[in-house]
């Protein structure tokens, strides 16, 4: 997942150790898709909400590859920018 910050924020924007982590799912097609996470928040905490508003969410390829364009995965293209995966 990539966030967009302003070059002033780019401290105010930290991981969720709890929840960050290694998220691992096991990829099924013939699943219907499950949210795993219910927005932004879920994962990160941004401790400047009010000087550094996030503008921007997207998921990355593996290794923070060109952003991710399957459909195992999808982030929603607006704020809360929630997640759903398909899931065994």
């Amino acid at each position: 997942m990539i966030v967009d910050q302003s070059t002033m924020c780019l401290s105010s924007l930290s991981p969720k150790q709890k929840t960050l982590g290694h998220l691992i799912l096991k990829f099924s097609t013939r699943k219907s898709e499950v949210t795993v996470g219910n927005g932004l928040e879920d994962f990160f905490e941004n401790i400047e909400t009010d000087k550094c508003a996030l503008t921007n969410c997207f998921l990355r390829s593996e290794g923070c590859g060109p952003r991710y364009t399957g459909t195992n995965i999808k982030m929603a293209s607006d704020r809360p920018w929630s997640i759903s995966a398909r899931v065994d």
